[in-house]
């Protein structure tokens, strides 16, 4: 019966809705899917033209329950997703063959679902406990293969010279166990530049990577995402980067060598950037950022350390550029990571960010005046607040500031929260992460008060961390530390249960103690 139902939903899907939806194939069981990555690779394949009648397609299977929800956002905007199991057979094993649209090859086993000749699309699963293995040598046409998702050991194990068509590259680039010599390697990604029609790279390396000098060859490049385990090791931006006219979504690695070029003022396709460390880059650079005008996403990272006492001239000439660049830009959401090392507390500079949409920052102690200066940021929707030092008061959150605020997670020793009526009108979900002992001697001990101000609450997630692992809670009665874990949670239900709403409450507990490292 029920495969009778998901026929007849696929049956009677639009022609490119269901072409979508066939190439949600390319994701392993179980597999979260990211709504981002996979309406831009819709895109790349030629299956909707723009993002934003992909993202309606994706939402369009949504709405119908041919995908599941996994991450749901501030606004009820589905993030990620996932596909049911007995969907994903009729995909793989029914509707993929009939149509001969996608060949999946499972661990590195000789298993191969779909056909291997004339192959449109190849995808590389994991196998069934998830462990990632290289790709095994299969002898598969691969002359009009459009979609390439694989894990090797070896960039050599994939026959570029045959992938003349070839759209979406995704590629996993993992050690080989068995030859220690590898463990220092440098993959030469050079190899890419014969892909002439590639519109979408994403790399995830085990290894060194040096990029093509030539890059401006892939002239219909859309999405360029690298990531590495290496992320300081001196990886160097092509200087033809900016010589990619259609390149709209660029993720490159943190720390690489000489930063941004200098003339990126010209790429204006750029829709996102990631990740720049904002003292990295030359103050030309960030100020030729204002070019930008179809920027809508930006992704900085300030690694200036501990100068929250005012900062150094050249940190404030580099946040002087930044927010000179971004008041020309007020569609582009500026995510903020102020912290590669614990701050004392929160820098002034912060405050003079506008654009400030998300923030994660980590201080020693949080002042009224840090909370003064994280309130007046205008557009912040998602505040990711760690406190290292266990508090001597509770951080009080006033009627006025945070406006826009969605999203609040707070890490500390101590569950120090108060907040004013009208505090934070917007704010969705609340997720706290605290110890069971309130900090520990000396500190302020664990206390939420006035949630029920926060009018628009709608989840309350808690991570309480400070309990006993299954060997130690054995030398002690059962009784101890359910009592431990009645305390704390009666403590969040007293609070909570005073919210005219009654908003949804998570509560798990960790082995783990926040606010110490």
């Amino acid at each position: 019966m029920m495969r009778q139902i998901l026929n007849l939903s696929y049956k009677y899907l639009h022609p490119d809705l269901k072409t979508c939806f066939l190439y949600l194939g390319a994701y392993p069981e179980d597999y979260v899917i990211w709504k981002d990555d996979l309406v831009r690779q819709w895109v790349a394949e030629g299956f909707v033209h723009g993002l934003e009648s992909a993202g309606g397609y994706f939402n369009q299977l949504v709405n119908r329950s041919m995908i599941q929800p996994v991450k749901i956002g501030y606004d009820d905007e589905v993030l990620s997703c996932r596909v049911h199991d007995l969907m994903l057979e009729l995909i793989i094993r029914k509707y993929s063959v009939e149509e001969n649209f996608l060949t999946a090859v499972v661990g590195n086993s000789q298993e191969i679902k779909g056909t291997v000749h004339n192959v449109r699309r190849l995808f590389h699963y994991s196998d069934v406990l998830g462990r990632r293995r290289s790709a095994p040598a299969l002898r598969i046409g691969l002359q009009k293969v459009r979609s390439i998702a694989s894990c090797v050991t070896d960039i050599h194990q994939v026959r570029f010279q045959d992938m003349k068509f070839l759209r979406v590259l995704v590629l996993e680039l993992v050690y080989n166990p068995k030859d220690e010599s590898t463990t220092q390697a440098v993959v030469d990604l050079s190899v890419i530049c014969k892909l002439l029609l590639l519109r979408y790279l994403k790399i995830q390396s085990e290894y060194l990577l040096k990029l093509p000098p030539q890059i401006r060859m892939l002239q219909h490049l859309e999405t360029l995402e690298i990531a590495s385990k290496f992320d300081k090791a001196g990886l160097a931006i092509p200087s033809d980067l900016a010589q990619l006219p259609r390149l709209s979504y660029l993720s490159i690695l943190p720390y690489m060598a000489g930063g941004l070029p200098a003339n990126v003022g010209t790429m204006t396709q750029l829709r996102s950037l990631a990740f720049l460390v904002l003292e990295e880059n030359t103050l030309d650079s960030i100020k030729s950022l204002h070019h930008l005008t179809n920027l809508r996403e930006l992704y900085i990272i300030s690694a200036s350390g501990d100068s929250s006492a005012g900062g150094d001239e050249d940190e404030t000439a580099h946040v002087d550029a930044l927010q000179s660049s971004l008041s020309g830009l007020a569609d582009c959401k500026l995510y903020l990571t102020a912290w590669s090392t614990w701050l004392s507390r929160v820098p002034q500079w912060v405050g003079r960010l506008r654009n400030i949409y998300g923030l994660e920052i980590g201080v020693g102690e949080l002042c009224k005046d840090g909370v003064s200066v994280l309130a007046g940021l205008p557009a912040m929707a998602r505040l990711d607040l760690w406190i290292r030092s266990a508090p001597t008061e509770s951080v009080v959150i006033a009627g006025d500031g945070f406006p826009v605020l969605k999203h609040l997670i707070f890490t500390c020793r101590a569950l120090c929260l108060t907040f004013e009526a009208g505090a934070m009108p917007k704010l969705r979900r609340l997720d706290l992460e605290f110890n069971d002992d309130g900090g520990g001697d000396g500190g302020f001990g664990n206390a939420l008060v006035g949630v029920e101000h926060l009018a628009g609450l709608r989840v309350l997630s808690a991570k309480i961390g400070g309990f006993r692992s299954a060997v130690d809670a054995a030398a002690t009665t059962g009784e101890e530390q359910a009592d431990d874990r009645s305390a704390a949670m009666s403590r969040l239900r007293d609070a909570i249960d005073l919210h005219p709403s009654r908003p949804r409450v998570d509560i798990t507990y960790t082995q783990g103690r926040y606010g110490l490292s």
